[in-house]
């Protein structure tokens, strides 16, 4: 192997070590140009998404966090399909009462963009209301979406731009709430 070789080898590897550290309390489920699968443990949901963009790959990086549901079994769990063709909106919803427990997405360096499938849990004897949409971020920017203490997140929006090759997402925040109250 050339002292060229092991140089890139090492700078390779640094980078993909740090971009799987904490940063920030955040600990990334992907690195640039690669696929990735989060998914919360039973009796969980999706509570942060945080996500970072790169102007040289022209991609995203996310990280998740997960937090307690009120009934600590979800009773019914399924993936969805692909939400999006690449290059293309789109706009997801779990069915029924459902809400987001985990994201699948591989990224495509051709077309610059994302494709995403998402988990879905619903709990018998929980309904989901109130719901809202968060504002869309920026384009080429970071963000952080939310849900507070006894929401979860039911849907999203999104819309790619070519110019930018970036996605702009707006997420179904939704109350999650006992049926018997």
């Amino acid at each position: 192997m050339s002292v060229k070789s092991k140089k890139e080898v090492i700078i390779s590897l640094f980078i993909i070590t740090f971009m799987l550290q904490p940063t920030n309390g955040y600990i990334w489920a992907n690195v640039y140009d690669q696929p990735f699968e989060f998914l919360c443990k039973d009796g969980t949901a999706i509570s942060q998404i945080h996500s970072v963009h790169d102007n040289h790959h022209e991609d995203r990086i996310f990280a998740f966090q997960c937090r307690v549901t009120e009934i600590q079994q979800h009773t019914l769990c399924n993936w969805s399909q692909y939400a999006n063709a690449f290059d293309q909106f789109f706009s997801f919803q779990c069915v029924n009462h459902g809400f987001i427990t985990g994201i699948q997405s591989y990224h495509d360096n051709g077309r610059e963009d994302r494709r995403f499938k998402f988990h879905c849990c619903e709990i018998q004897e929980m309904d989901v209301t109130e719901c809202y949409f968060t504002n869309p971020n920026p384009f080429d920017a970071t963000f952080t979406a939310t849900a507070q203490e006894n929401y979860v997140f039911r849907g999203v929006t999104s819309t790619h731009d070519n110019h930018r090759e970036d996605r702009e997402f707006s997420w179904e925040v939704c109350r999650l709430k006992n049926r018997n109250e």
